[in-house]
């Protein structure tokens, strides 16, 4: 879970427990990679750029053509 640009809740696989790292979403521009296996949803996937976007204080219409976020022109 993204609590914030200081916090995130994670599953660790090595220590197999869920823990909080601190500081783990850098200032300025960056590069996130994602990846999800083909059981995980669409939308689990669109529910975590959208919220990445929210953290970085990014409007979904200056990343995206506004016919791919399903925004209306208004």
């Amino acid at each position: 879970m993204m609590k914030s640009c200081e916090t995130i809740k994670h599953f660790n696989q090595h220590r197999q427990i869920e823990e909080f790292t601190p500081d783990w979403l850098p200032e300025g521009n960056i590069t996130i990679g994602i990846t999800a296996g083909a059981s995980c949803p669409n939308n689990l996937i669109e529910e975590t750029i959208r919220r990445l976007f929210e953290l970085k204080m990014i409007p979904l219409e200056d990343a995206f053509p506004v016919e791919a976020i399903g925004l209306s022109k208004q």
